[in-house]
């Protein structure tokens, strides 16, 4: 599966690829970034088991949104979201839909 690799508006990186069943996403997540990410995540996501958010360096609710998205997309494929940074969870229990997002333990 193949992948895609983009830069922000202000030149910083960013990133979103599919290697095997993994889709991994770097680089910062917010809202003005995330219409695209969401876009290029559905295109990726056939075939996809696992999200890994290890390369994340920033992120806001926005990434919630994709998330949820993404595994709405994925039906009665289960995905895992792998490597979630601390302020993603909190943010999850806070909206109440951390039972709606399969993390990894």
């Amino acid at each position: 599966m193949g992948g895609d690799a983009r830069g922000d508006a202000n030149g910083g990186p960013r990133r979103i690829e599919a290697v095997g069943e993994v889709l991994r996403v770097s680089g910062p997540v917010t809202a003005d970034l995330a219409g695209d990410l969401l876009a290029t995540g559905m295109d990726l996501l056939q075939g996809i088991s696992v999200v890994d958010l290890e390369g994340i360096t920033e992120n806001d609710s926005s990434l919630l949104a994709l998330l949820l998205a993404w595994v709405r997309a994925a039906g009665d494929r289960r995905l895992s979201i792998v490597h979630t940074p601390p302020n993603l969870r909190n943010l999850a229990r806070l909206y109440g839909v951390e039972e709606f997002l399969p993390f990894a333990a």
